[in-house]
């Protein structure tokens, strides 16, 4: 039976004490700061931005905004636990996430999707809130436990079994691992489907020391290292970038030429609503202007990398494919078909930051204005032909 006696406070990891190099290979606790907070990005507006005749559902999308890369960090603690997606209970009764906050708002809407009973707002803590508030509680739960012994590297963060947030939210953290020789130990990692299990011995992890995380296993760590998230908002800072474009560089492929079409007809009608609804129109119709049909879901990693590191056109539905973006060369041009404006500030941070000219052709939406998201979807496809031949050639 779960203790629900004891109350963990909502901590910010740069609120912990400050340590050294020396200091998370020695075992103190604490934080180990590579960079503060401080450096600003800008979001790079898309090249075009194409509306439906009968009207857009999105916001002004020219419109500037600038944002706060978060600083780098690695939490150092004894006799830590993980729960859910990410969050680590600390025998100093701390709650900390693989994340730091660069304004209040930001801290303040965590704690209140922490607070809430979805399994994916709560990240599958369990936990409920108690007292001010900023202190949780466990619930009862049939979580299984395993103990991890020694030092173990916690690459943990929200969404873990979502592919694109892997490429842009846990993978890059294997640069600090590198960076501050980490290698060795044990690595606690969601890995949720084979590719992403690929990914990371691509990387040069060993299958032998990997612990793949499972949110329904409650991980006792001995020491725990959690590496922070880097890339808020889904803007690929400077050494994101360099981590891709090294492992990229271990991938043979050819200079970029190839101009690709990405296609979810294998998923879209039964692993989501999101379906285009006259996809095979459209895929046709740039299927006769030079364009490959590709569906990255059925590829190999090894085989995605050198694809999207070949392209120099690629046009396809906003979803996970479209995250590969960061295995694609500087300049090359991207067509995002967007029916849904909840995601469209990260794309277009992820987009804008790996340097590719890209824009937003918006499809029409099958569904009333105000609908949960993932509804089917319309392309005029004489309006697109048109625009990626005006763009891509």
């Amino acid at each position: 039976m779960t203790d629900t006696s004891t109350a963990y406070r909502f901590t910010d990891p740069m609120d912990l004490p400050r340590i050294d190099l020396e200091g998370v290979a020695s075992g103190a606790i604490g934080v180990f700061v590579l960079n503060e907070h401080g450096q600003t990005f800008d979001r790079i507006a898309p090249a075009f931005h194409d509306i439906p005749t009968k009207g857009s559902r999105f916001p002004e999308l020219l419109t500037p905004y600038t944002g706060i890369v978060p600083a780098e960090f690695v939490v150092c603690k004894n006799n830590a636990k993980l729960i859910g997606y990410r969050t680590l209970l600390t025998a100093e009764n701390e709650l900390i996430q693989d994340r730091t906050f660069t304004n209040d708002a930001h801290r303040k809407g965590a704690i209140e999707r922490m607070s809430m009973t979805d399994g994916f707002n709560n990240e599958d803590t369990l936990l409920r809130p108690v007292g001010d508030g900023e202190d949780f509680v466990e619930t009862p739960n049939p979580r299984t436990h395993q103990h991890i012994a020694g030092t173990t590297v916690v690459l943990a963060s929200t969404e873990p079994s979502n592919y694109g947030s892997f490429l842009f939210r846990i993978l890059p953290k294997l640069g600090i691992v590198d960076q501050l020789n980490l290698k060795d130990f044990k690595i606690l990692v969601p890995s949720y489907n084979p590719n992403m299990l690929a990914l990371l011995q691509l990387a040069g992890l060993k299958t032998e020391q990997l612990v793949l995380q499972d949110v329904n296993i409650e991980y006792h760590m001995d020491r725990a290292l959690m590496v922070s998230m880097q890339n808020e908002e889904a803007f690929l800072h400077q050494p994101t970038r360099e981590f891709y474009k090294k492992f990229k560089s271990r991938i043979p492929h050819s200079q970029p030429h190839r101009r690709l079409y990405l296609t979810r007809r294998g998923m879209s009608a039964g692993a989501t609503g999101r379906a285009m609804t006259n996809e095979l129109e459209v895929a046709t119709a740039l299927e006769s202007h030079g364009f490959e049909i590709m569906e990255p879901s059925r590829l190999s990693p090894r085989e995605q990398i050198k694809l999207f590191a070949s392209a120099s056109v690629v046009v396809g539905q906003s979803g996970s494919a479209l995250f590969n973006c960061v295995f694609m060369q500087p300049g090359t041009r991207l067509i995002d078909m967007e029916s849904e404006p909840h995601w469209l500030h990260a794309h277009m941070c992820l987009f804008g930051s790996q340097g590719l000219r890209y824009g937003i052709f918006e499809a029409e939406s099958l569904a009333p204005p105000g609908s949960p998201p993932h509804q089917p979807f319309v392309v005029d496809t004489d309006r697109l032909i048109a625009r990626t031949i005006e763009f891509a050639y």
